[in-house]
Order: C-alpha cells, then sequence, then structure tokens
C-alpha cells in the first residue's frame, strides 16, 4: 500500500466475535507503531462500554459502526495510524471507510469456530 502523506492509516480489523480480533490487534499495534509512527489502538468494545452504548438492533450497530468510522477518519487525518477491532459486518460502513478513508487497510478474521473448539 502506498501511503498518502499526512495521512495516517486505518486498519479496520473485523470478524465475528470471538475470531481473534483483538488479540491479532494487540500483536500488530507494536511493530505498526515500528514501521509508520505513532499509532492508536481502539477497540469497539471498549467505546461502546465508555459511551455506554447498549443498543444492539440492526440500526444501533450500523450507527455504531459509521460513528467508529468517523473517529478513525478523525485521528487518520491528523496523521495517526490507527488500529480498531469491531464486529461490524456492514457493507455501508466498509463501502464508507473505502470511500473516505485515504489509507484504509481492512482485515477480515476468518476462523473454523469448529477446530478452535
Amino acid at each position: 500500500m502506498k501511503k498518502i502523506k499526512n495521512k495516517g492509516i486505518l486498519f479496520w480489523i473485523t470478524g465475528l466475535s470471538g475470531s481473534g480480533k483483538t488479540t491479532i490487534a494487540k500483536k500488530i499495534t507494536p511493530n505498526l507503531r515500528k514501521k509508520y509512527g505513532p499509532t492508536i489502538l481502539i477497540s469497539a468494545d471498549q467505546i461502546r462500554a465508555m459511551f455506554d452504548l447498549k443498543k444492539y438492533n440492526r440500526a444501533s450497530k450500523i450507527m455504531y459502526g459509521h460513528n467508529f468510522s468517523k473517529l478513525a477518519k478523525f485521528l487518520t487525518d491528523q496523521g495517526f495510524n490507527v488500529v480498531l477491532n469491531v464486529i461490524c459486518m456492514f457493507r455501508s460502513v466498509r463501502k464508507r471507510n473505502r470511500s473516505n478513508i485515504k489509507n484504509y487497510i481492512e482485515i477480515y478474521i476468518e476462523t473454523d469456530f469448529k477446530k478452535n473448539y
């Protein structure tokens, strides 16, 4: 990926609950800091807890996803790299990311739960 100057990179890590998103995000963040500079690790679970976001219907989940995307864009526009791990499986959110965030990398974690449990 060719990085756009003066903008951070968003590493959007997504997958089903229990797929290892948080573990992977924590593992890669130190290396991303070394390679790309200031990098912020954000867990959607932490944001939901921080702002007491407790609705889990489809409309609320889509709204949360768009808000996470807006936060990530705000930070990347200031030159920070962001590693954001989130379940958000909605196409509209990922499409928005691709359209609005210049340095966007989507990482989908796929796992076979039958083999893991």
